[in-house]
């Protein structure tokens, strides 16, 4: 959805959403945001029906 660059006290970040999830995902810095074109999340359905991520996500440049 929409992709931050790190500022003073923030790091740069991508809020993502999917199937009614949103998910803030934070970058290492500003051309990890920047250089890639989508971001690897491994989602599971838990007890409540929520998703809830299984692993770390990965920035993945195309």
């Amino acid at each position: 959805m929409h992709k931050y660059h790190a500022r003073r006290r923030s790091s740069a970040k991508v809020d993502i959403e999917f199937a009614e999830v949103n998910k803030t995902v934070f970058a290492n810095d500003d051309q990890q945001v920047d250089s890639s074109s989508y971001v690897i999340l491994e989602l599971k359905r838990g007890y409540w029906g929520y998703y809830i991520t299984t692993k770390p996500s990965k920035f993945v440049k195309e």
